[in-house]
């Protein structure tokens, strides 16, 4: 049985101050930011995260920036955005 999508998916962008040497996945502290631009502007490590949104689901609509995140429907996704979601 395949994955089950969520009907829409969050974007955010994580940083973090360490890579983990085991998983090379992102360690240690996290800061959600709402554009690529912001997250790069740190100077820490970024990745780009489609966070699930579910119907009920409450969502926080801004990052702490007051930035607005960017929501996209499951049906509207590309082939590499739907690689992506968790």
């Amino acid at each position: 049985m395949g994955k089950v999508l969520a009907p829409m998916y969050k974007v955010t962008y994580r940083t973090a101050n360490q890579v983990s040497r085991v998983s090379n996945e992102l360690a240690g502290s996290f800061m959600y930011f709402a554009t690529a631009q912001d997250a790069m502007d740190t100077g820490m490590f970024c990745q780009k995260v489609l966070i699930s949104v579910w119907p009920g689901d409450k969502e926080e609509k801004e990052d702490f920036l007051g930035k607005p995140f960017a929501f996209l429907l499951r049906d509207r996704m590309s082939q590499d955005e739907l690689s992506l979601a968790a």
